[in-house]
């Protein structure tokens, strides 16, 4: 087998380049495009003219994670998204394991992706949502952050905020404490399910009592 650089043109404002190349194996013949960004192509040192027919798998596997992380990049225009969850999103969309992972590697590396800060964002909108801790980590979990992001995240909120929290949503739901006892485990249980523990739960009583 034989291949030739047909061509190689800047595109994206010289962010990537456009190479097109014949490929040759007896009396087959066949042309195939592929766009690289500008440092892997440099990486390469492609001239036009006759490649190192070795070099094509590298250069296609290449240019494939370079078009998912482009991908990556539009999906993030939705919203932050963990390295995980955005390397599931990619294969979804048809890439294949590999590149997937390593355009999501590549879009932490490049700082699109930062796990540290979305996750402490994204946990600032379910406390806003009156959210207690458990129901917290169960989201970011969820959307794919990992242990260590997630233990970090919830021991940085505030108990006495998410006591706060706990008592304005024990007004917001019960408009106060219950008399009834049968109604006071209902809530109970039903602060239990939004993420409280029990002594949040207790000191929140404390509070409207």
């Amino acid at each position: 087998m034989r291949a030739f650089l047909l061509s190689a043109e800047l595109r994206n404002g010289g962010e990537e380049v456009f190479c097109e190349f014949e490929i040759t194996n007896g009396d087959f013949s066949e042309t195939r495009g592929a766009t690289l960004s500008a440092e892997d192509f440099l990486k390469y040192k492609l001239a036009e003219g006759e490649i190192d027919a070795g070099l094509l798998d590298a250069i296609f596997r290449d240019a494939e994670v370079y078009a998912a992380f482009k991908k990556g990049l539009y999906l993030l225009g939705y919203g932050a998204s963990s390295r995980k969850n955005i390397s599931y999103k990619l294969k979804t969309k048809g890439f294949g394991e590999s590149a997937a992972a390593a355009a999501a590697k590549m879009l932490c590396k490049k700082g699109f992706i930062d796990e540290a800060r979305d996750a402490a964002r994204l946990a600032e909108i379910c406390t806003a949502k009156l959210c207690g801790k458990k129901k917290i980590a169960a989201h970011l979990f969820e959307k794919g952050y990992g242990q260590e992001i997630v233990a970090s995240v919830i021991a940085g909120l505030d108990e006495e905020e998410m006591t706060e929290n706990c008592a304005c949503l024990i007004a917001k739901k019960y408009g106060g404490i219950p008399a009834d006892r049968a109604e006071r485990e209902k809530m109970f249980a039903f602060l239990m399910r939004y993420g409280y523990t029990g002594d949040t739960i207790k000191s929140a009583i404390s509070l409207l009592k």
